[in-house]
């Protein structure tokens, strides 16, 4: 019998660009969580992002813990320099890239 994938009610899209640090984690983090508010699954395209810190990438963290639950957190488009930060702080643990 093979695994069903999980049915998802929609999806939100958040398009990320520039640098993400200390100075504007707070208006992202709104952004994300008013977006994880309206849909099973949170695609967040990092294509754009040209630079995250450390205090840029805590925010997946409280995405996560403040989210509602059986949200799937997606990230698209990260580059490698985006994609080795995420991962060096374990942000691959609850993110799905795609």
């Amino acid at each position: 019998m093979g695994h069903r994938a999980p049915a998802y009610r929609d999806r939100a899209v958040v398009r990320l660009g520039g640098e993400i640090d200390y100075r504007n984690t707070a208006r992202v983090l709104g952004e994300l969580r008013k977006a994880a508010t309206r849909a099973s699954i949170l695609e967040i395209d990092l294509s754009n992002v040209t630079l995250i810190t450390s205090d840029g990438a805590m925010i997946f963290f409280d995405l996560v813990r403040s989210a509602p639950s059986g949200l799937r957190v997606e990230i698209s488009g990260a580059t490698d320099a985006v994609r080795r930060r995420l991962s060096s702080l374990g942000v691959d643990h609850f993110v799905h890239y795609v």
